[in-house]
């Protein structure tokens, strides 16, 4: 599971609704959930969850597309297997891992030190209460 700390900037409400923005070290992100704890609030610190198999990949400038949360990530290693390859990467907010296909992986031939953009979609993201030590629940 990827986590990244951040800190929640807006938190926008219709009815159960609820659109959060979010900054992980300079890395904005929106994320959209149903029913928020009233413990995120703005200002307050969260780690941001996302599975390895949401993350996806691209090396081509981004048409428009309505993935909103997208950065940039240097990759530093590639471990690929018979079906699946996983592409361990670096940004701004820390380590960030991606599972993708090894016939992905065959098609664009990623490479170490390569810098791609990581795009995750704005429902696939999960938050997590940061307790007062800044440790992980």
């Amino acid at each position: 599971m990827n986590s990244f700390s951040a800190s929640i900037l807006r938190v926008e409400r219709k009815d159960s609704l609820c659109l959060l923005e979010l900054d992980a070290s300079g890395i904005m992100l929106c994320m959209v959930l149903f029913d928020l704890d009233p413990s995120f609030c703005c200002n307050c610190r969260v780690n941001i969850l996302f599975k390895e198999t949401e993350v996806i990949l691209s090396r081509e400038p981004l048409p428009e597309t309505t993935i909103i949360n997208c950065f940039p990530a240097t990759i530093r290693t590639i471990r690929a297997g018979q079906i699946l390859a996983d592409i361990g990467m670096h940004c701004a907010a820390g380590a960030v891992s991606g599972i993708i296909s090894r016939k992905a992986l065959d098609r664009l031939q990623f490479t170490e030190n390569e810098t791609v953009t990581v795009l995750i979609k704005a429902d696939q993201l999960t938050l997590e209460t940061v307790p007062e030590n800044g440790e992980r629940v």
